[in-house]
């Protein structure tokens, strides 16, 4: 698009006076014969500065100043202003006189616009959407406080809720906290735009203390903190390097990204379900050489992964007061953003545009690394008791619709899938499949949607299915294995460790420590299958950290041979 200066005419001084406030300002070139102009999408020229991005459109060439003003649209990292045009009349050269009170504008506010800037003219879909209206329900929430999940999330004193919102409390200790994390990490839809969106209260928002909202794994996040009065909008973004340690190792250079004071770096071993190391007892970070070294007389003799963090963040503390916003009553918060790798991403609080994340045009590596982020809430004592409490909260993919899942079997033996188990007690377990909390060394966001699960008998028994959180339901030790097709699921087919022949003793169910699910009759030398009683309604959900664990039981004395298949569907 060609541009030029605009001429200091008497109908277009003011608009010239309003352009010269901005840093930069292209405007296509004036001429008679146009009615309307627009102007492009201009980036930063700085790349730590996001208040140089306008986008100016529909501004008629033959307004005058004032009118021109009123029509205006700008986008910067404080506000979006989409200003209606005047209800008078207005003259328009070669037109005539057009009313534009009867103009239709579909799309008021700034959120009417997806995050490519699309008019939403097509549906959007919840991928995923919550309540707290009578509890903080398990089904749907976990909680965890001073960072140790808790069984139940209902049975948290500091996770409940009031008049119908998610009242989430630090505790009354410094270094306690509090969070609320959804169960589910909703995949997202690429080429759509992703949005967060809840309400919520901050009560003291002075008071030595962390709240966090939005969408937040370990690794990735897009999410709104207040920490001890200051308000940021904070993109989190990672890193990440595997290491294959030898004998007498101690050390390792990380070359991935820069380690600064601000950043956080977690080191863990590869190994599903590992334990993270500890920054205060098993190793030290040097942020000058980028030197991460491990306690003296540790042997490193695993497969390790450092994991570097970086939270981007911007005080937006005054740019909501210049709004006339004050946290400590009810807002409306928004975080919509794009990301096909690359993207921008775009704060508001009661739908007025607070801050723009650059990242199109600027960043180098992707906006964020994982973008199927869980709605989480935080609570930290820093000093004060604090807490927050937030509405309904919800997770939509603009434009998207229900995303594919890939199937992914669990049989007796991948191998040889007629293989049987003799049972001869109650419980005994014939399959387990289980989602790790951590795949390849790295937070497990691959949810799993159980399907089906299939079961056959030579003799009258009974097939059952459980659900667990707690690896001590099992009486015995899990010989957890990996696939082999690159799904994040484990395994335990209840053979030896060799898969040559069946187990002795067979695993056994602690009940206690399990949930039943379904249990059903099968007749002699027959199958039967439990289903999803409404799959097309209702999910019914693996996430990481569960087990899902089918047992056999035969109905008299003696043995019945049996058989068993779990189908699943795993988000890829």
């Amino acid at each position: 698009m060609a541009t030029t200066a605009i001429t200091t005419t008497s109908k277009t001084k003011e608009w010239v006076l309003a352009c010269t406030q901005f840093e930069q300002c292209e405007i296509e070139s004036l001429n008679q014969d146009v009615s309307f102009i627009e102007s492009e999408l201009i980036p930063p020229t700085d790349p730590k500065e996001t208040n140089s991005m306008y986008f100016l459109r529909n501004i008629p060439r033959d307004f005058s100043g004032d009118e021109i003003s009123s029509l205006w649209v700008f986008i910067d990292n404080k506000n979006i202003i989409r200003k209606r045009p005047p209800s008078k009349a207005t003259h328009i050269a070669g037109v005539g006189v057009i009313d534009e009170s009867l103009k239709v504008n579909i799309n008021p506010n700034a959120l009417g616009y997806d995050a490519y800037f699309r008019n939403k003219n097509v549906t959007d879909y919840s991928v995923l959407h919550a309540m707290a209206t009578f509890d903080i329900s398990p089904k749907t929430w976990f909680v965890d406080e001073d960072d140790i999940e808790l069984p139940i999330a209902n049975t948290s004193t500091r996770a409940t809720s009031k008049k119908g919102g998610f009242n989430v409390t630090s505790g009354g200790t410094n270094g306690n906290s509090c969070v609320v994390r959804g169960r589910r990490h909703p995949r997202y839809q690429p080429n759509r735009g992703w949005l967060f969106s809840s309400a919520g209260v901050l009560p003291d928002k002075d008071a030595s203390g962390l709240r966090e909202f939005g969408g937040i794994t370990e690794e990735s996040g897009l999410f709104f903190e207040l920490d001890s009065g200051v308000l940021s909008a904070i993109v989190r973004q990672a890193e990440w390097q595997y290491f294959t340690s030898t004998s007498g190792q101690t050390d390792f250079i990380f070359t991935e990204r820069d380690i600064t004071s601000e950043t956080n770096v977690v080191v863990r071993t590869k190994l599903a379900d590992s334990v993270i190391w500890n920054p205060t007892t098993d190793f030290t970070v040097n942020a000058t050489t980028e030197t991460i070294t491990f306690d003296v007389g540790r042997t490193l003799d695993e497969e390790v992964i450092i994991l570097v963090i970086e939270d981007i963040k911007k005080d937006i503390t005054q740019d909501v007061l210049d709004e006339g916003i004050d946290i400590e009553k009810e807002h409306l918060y928004d975080i919509q953003s794009q990301w096909r790798g690359a993207g921008n991403a775009f704060f508001y609080v009661d739908f007025k545009l607070i801050h723009t994340h650059v990242n199109t045009g600027v960043g180098v590596k992707p906006i964020i690394s994982n973008p199927a982020l869980p709605i989480y809430f935080r609570s930290e004592n820093k000093g004060d008791e604090v807490s927050m409490l937030m509405g309904c909260a919800d997770l939509t993919s603009e434009g998207g619709n229900i995303d594919k899942i890939e199937y992914t079997p669990i049989v007796n033996d991948p191998q040889y899938p007629i293989v049987t188990q003799s049972i001869n007690a109650d419980d005994r377990v014939l399959l387990v499949a289980h989602s790790p909390q951590f795949f390849k060394g790295r937070h497990n966001t691959r949810d799993v949607q159980a399907l089906r699960v299939s079961s056959s008998a030579n003799k009258n028994s009974f097939i059952k299915v459980y659900l667990s959180r707690n690896p001590i339901w099992a009486n015995g030790s899990l010989l957890l294995k990996e696939r082999i097709d690159g799904s994040a699921i484990l395994y335990d087919n209840a053979l030896n460790a060799t898969d040559t022949g069946i187990r002795t003793p067979l695993l056994e169910l602690d009940r206690s420590s399990a949930s039943l699910i379904s249990a059903r009759r099968i007749k002699e030398d027959n199958s039967i299958s439990i289903d999803n009683p409404s799959d097309t309604k209702i999910d019914f959900t693996l996430t990481h950290g569960d087990y899902f664990i089918v047992t056999g039981s035969y109905e008299k004395t003696g043995t019945s041979e049996m058989f068993s298949i779990i189908e699943l569907g795993e988000e890829i």
